[in-house]
């Protein structure tokens, strides 16, 4: 009885030994991780010293530039120059992203790095006639404006994206470093906003978004900065329930404000001019996708 058992031990051994083997055999060779490579980049006009956002269109991109300058929707060809620009029937407070949702061109007047501001908006725009169509007023659920102090609140944001008729606003949130998402449509009543989700694990505050219809991810960007002008920049990807799915650092670049995706998947950021560096426009490719 015991030889019997012995011998059924030793055959069952056997075949668990075999099948470790044949499984070792067959493990496949797993390419490395995904990576992101630097296509081109080229230094923009003096007319966009202030670029803060970034739309990409089949053979042209939209870009704007942020507080203290005209209120123009700048188009560029994909090697930086500007081909023509259409003036916007209202303020440039604080411009700092631009999406199209339908037919409609939205640019968000919604910086507020101080946290004092009462006149957030997005404006919409005829995406076909350029014409200015509405100014819609923006504001936080239970936003303490008077109490925030500058550099120091959650209740700034510099992006916004579109999937297909929801617009998603994304929080540079300085005080947490966890960011809000906003989700509505521009029927909305937008004037008390309430987070419907978090992202957490972002290396900084995000100052650019779009959605990529390809992939259907969400591509970010943003920095860690400190008071010194030492940036660290990156890019984070998200899957369409807005976790991060890969962060790459930008390591040769310092205030990136607007990011877009083009028809070829590419990805296409804009860098602000400022102190040892220029505004630049850098295109992007990723490589060893599954």
């Amino acid at each position: 009885m015991m030889q019997g058992r012995q011998k059924t031990f030793t055959s069952i051994s056997q075949v668990v030994l075999m099948c470790i083997t044949l499984l070792a055999c067959a493990s496949p060779d797993y390419p490395p991780a995904v990576t992101l490579k630097k296509v081109s980049q080229v230094t923009l006009p003096p007319g966009l010293a202030e670029t803060s956002g970034l739309y990409c269109r089949e053979d042209s991109l939209l870009t704007i530039n942020d507080s203290g300058n005209l209120p123009l929707i700048h188009t560029i060809d994909y090697q930086g120059n500007i081909q023509s620009a259409t003036r916007v029937a209202a303020p440039n407070n604080d411009w700092e992203a631009i999406t199209l949702t339908g037919d409609t061109l939205v640019v968000a007047d919604i910086g507020n790095n101080r946290g004092n501001r009462t006149d957030l908006s997005l404006i919409t725009i005829n995406s076909k006639s350029g014409e200015t169509r509405r100014r819609l007023p923006l504001a936080y659920k239970a936003n303490p404006v008077s109490a925030n102090q500058a550099y120091a609140h959650d209740f700034d944001a510099e992006a916004i994206t579109a999937v297909q008729n929801t617009v998603y606003l994304f929080s540079k949130s300085w005080a947490t470093q966890i960011a809000n998402v906003y989700r509505f449509t521009l029927d909305d009543d937008l004037t008390a906003l309430r987070p419907q989700k978090t992202i957490q694990g972002l290396p900084g505050v995000i100052t650019g978004a779009d959605w990529d219809s390809g992939r259907h991810q969400f591509v970010l960007i943003g920095y860690l900065s400190d008071p010194f002008g030492n940036f660290d920049a990156f890019i984070s990807r998200l899957d369409r329930n807005l976790r991060v799915l890969d962060t790459w650092p930008l390591t040769d670049f310092k205030q990136v404000e607007g990011i877009c995706v083009s028809a070829n998947g590419d990805y296409w950021i804009s860098q602000e001019a400022g102190s040892g560096s220029q505004a630049v426009l850098a295109q992007f490719r990723l490589q060893n996708e599954r």
